[in-house]
């Protein structure tokens, strides 16, 4: 997936900026002026995307090794509450 991201980066940086916003409703200028705030915002849009990129992949390291303990948490609880409504008694005794 990540490949794919910075092949994307890459050959949207190549496009010149009317072809990349061609079809949508947005334009810009075509002096040197307009040329540069559009290169400052998709420079910016640049780094929050790899910024969400880093996030998400922490939040994925995390989410895996918190799941498999809130699975095993889920199917405990849902084991005893089985338990509970056939009437048997998951506690040793």
């Amino acid at each position: 997936m990540r490949a794919h991201l910075q092949r994307f980066t890459v050959d949207w940086r190549m496009r010149c900026q009317a072809e990349f916003l061609a079809g949508t409703p947005y334009l810009i200028g075509d002096g040197e002026d307009a040329a540069r705030r559009f290169a400052r915002v998709a420079d910016r849009a640049e780094s929050i995307r790899n910024r969400a990129l880093v996030a998400s992949e922490r939040i994925a390291d995390e989410a895996a090794k918190v799941l498999p303990q809130f699975e095993i948490a889920v199917r405990s609880d849902l084991v005893s509450e089985s338990d509970r409504l056939e009437g048997a008694c998951s506690a040793p005794a």
